[in-house]
């Protein structure tokens, strides 16, 4: 049997990606935009997106951050932002298994790197 990655990987030809008029896009602001029509671009997005379901690569990097028992945490970045209201809503419940702040490195959709992080008392931030 063939996986859709592998599908993906071996069968998405140049010309395949032209005649299907296939493009990667991102957000710009109000409205979704082409940001890149090149076939392999096209191709690693469609694998990227397959790989783990879809769902975002987060990494426990440091469970004494800065000396003060904090949860860092970092998303593997994939070119796929992070639903950022998902993301606060699940540094909360982190929080709570945790007991301590909890930090999340992201990165926003322009590709610049994001921090966020939660604790009850300074609630959500944003750095």
């Amino acid at each position: 049997t063939v996986s859709d990655l592998s599908l993906v990987r071996n069968e998405l030809t140049k010309e395949l990606v032209e005649d299907l008029d296939l493009y990667v896009y991102r957000r710009d602001e109000y409205e979704m935009v082409i940001a890149d029509k090149d076939w392999e671009a096209v191709r690693d997005r469609l694998a990227t997106d397959l790989t783990g379901y879809g769902f975002p690569i987060i990494v426990a990097v440091d469970g004494d951050y800065e000396g003060r028992r904090e949860l860092f945490l970092r998303h593997e970045w994939t070119g796929k932002p992070l639903d950022l209201a998902f993301s606060r809503k699940t540094l909360e419940h982190i929080y709570r298994l945790w007991g301590r702040k909890v930090w999340l490195e992201t990165k926003n959709p322009e590709e610049e790197t994001l921090l966020l992080t939660f604790e009850p008392g300074t609630g959500h931030e944003e750095h």
